[in-house]
């Protein structure tokens, strides 16, 4: 704890608390990352649909149907990744989502402390009061803080209340204000996103049991983003050649469903 301080003066640290420091961690600029994503699958001949709300998907003979509110979509194969609408595009598998609402914030901050240019990491606490975590100012911008565990259920995405929270805002506020007190507290912004969580909190990636040509990635519990590439890759092995490079045997609708029973 007392090296941490002195290498990190801008956060506390308890006496009796074990820090990590992961030397290869960081932050992924979420944008960039989405529109790479979109451009090399441009580049590799993908057809990008966007304001396509899917209604439900059918099995259509040794095909398959996508619905959405104006079009109908046939297609041999089919990836199932829809993030906070998971729960109701594979209700017949017995699984349990839960979307909760997750809202994060920004402070202004001290540049010498907390901007990445003077070497201030990403921080996660794990402490009685939650899981808070947050990344460090970059450019012109501010310190971003949020509340990791917890959340509020929600039972409809698109109905998500994107209002500021002032209840848990105080909550990460008693927290900048014990850890992190270089942070002011006069806000500069928030967000809210969703997290959709297993009932075990792993992810769940599998083809479908009843139809090979049709797999699946859900529950990714508000840290699947940074497992987009490989995530992608490891879905297409399994529909295309039927099993993955890699282990995800665990992460099959199988143990999941036999996790969710034990957790009930």
């Amino acid at each position: 704890a007392g090296e941490a301080e002195r290498r990190w003066p801008g956060f506390r640290v308890p006496e009796d608390y074990q820090v990590i420091f992961e030397q290869r961690s960081g932050y992924l600029m979420v944008e960039n990352c989405v529109r790479a994503h979109l451009d090399l699958a441009r580049e590799m001949g993908a057809e990008l649909q966007f304001d396509q709300s899917i209604t439900g998907w059918e099995a259509d003979g040794n095909s398959f149907r996508v619905h959405t509110e104006s079009d109908i979509f046939h297609a041999g194969q089919l990836v199932i990744s829809m993030g906070s609408w998971a729960a109701p595009m594979l209700k017949n598998l017995g699984l349990e989502f839960t979307v909760l609402r997750k809202p994060l914030h920004w402070y202004p901050a001290e540049h010498s402390l907390y901007h990445r240019d003077a070497g201030c990491p990403c921080f996660f606490y794990e402490i009685p009061e939650g899981h808070f975590y947050g990344f460090p100012a970059f450019g012109n911008g501010d310190l971003k803080v949020a509340l990791h565990s917890g959340g509020d259920p929600v039972s409809d995405p698109l109905q998500l209340d994107r209002e500021l929270d002032h209840q848990e805002q105080a909550v990460v506020e008693q927290f900048l204000e014990a850890y992190v007190p270089g942070v002011t507290r006069r806000a500069s912004g928030h967000a809210t996103c969703m997290y959709t969580m297993a009932a075990d909190r792993f992810f769940v990636i599998d083809r479908l049991p009843q139809h090979p040509g049709v797999v699946i990635a859900a529950g990714l519990s508000g840290h699947g983003f940074k497992f987009t590439s490989v995530l992608g890759e490891t879905l297409c092995q399994l529909l295309l050649d039927g099993r993955s490079a890699l282990p995800t045997e665990f992460l099959s609708i199988e143990n999941a469903l036999a996790r969710q029973r034990h957790a009930s």
